[in-house]
């Protein structure tokens, strides 16, 4: 068995860049709930643009222990939004500029490395340009995943498309550097 949460921060957190406004921004990159997202946003200096893979996916491991498969992923790609701009700027600027291509490079990178890929015909994505977290934890439930007695606030305006129940497939042989040792 392998570690794949490290895995993905190898391949994800501060590996590429966005040229945004003209100007290079590095992607961050981050596993957890919303209360983990937050604490990794007020800690960054540079929090946008970031990644999230969204806990509570399934883990599948192959019986002869070579491949696993991640099943059921919610990624999240995020960028700062405004609060004042209509949706119709938001979409010609924070989505053209910025987050269709982070997600053009998030879906290159699994194509370019070898021993992962997405197992999917079809990509499901939502985009959701979120004015307050209270969106985020009341759509169905299903975004939030809120710990029982706990709030978190984010201090931003979002924008974000969020790939929908992504499985992916590993093949642990390719990364020896993650594996478990017994």
């Amino acid at each position: 068995m392998i570690n794949h949460n490290l895995l993905l921060y190898s391949l994800y957190d501060r590996m590429f860049q966005i040229t945004f406004n003209q100007k290079p921004w590095t992607v961050n990159y981050t596993e957890g709930d919303l209360f983990e997202l937050n604490k990794k946003l007020l800690m960054s200096q540079t929090k946008y643009p970031i990644i999230w893979l969204q806990t509570g996916y399934k883990v599948r491991e192959n019986r002869s222990g070579n491949k696993i498969e991640l099943q059921n992923c919610n990624f999240f790609l995020i960028t700062k939004g405004d609060q004042h701009d209509l949706y119709k700027k938001r979409y010609e600027n924070n989505y053209q500029n910025m987050l269709f291509p982070l997600y053009e490079n998030f879906k290159e990178v699994i194509r370019k490395t070898k021993g992962i890929e997405i197992l999917n015909d079809t990509i499901d994505f939502v985009e959701l340009p979120f004015n307050e977290v209270s969106e985020l934890t009341s759509r169905d439930g299903q975004y939030g995943r809120k710990r029982p007695s706990e709030t978190a606030t984010v201090p931003d305006i979002w924008d974000a498309i969020v790939i929908d129940g992504l499985n992916l497939k590993i093949n642990e042989d390719c990364f020896p550097q993650f594996k478990i040792k017994k």
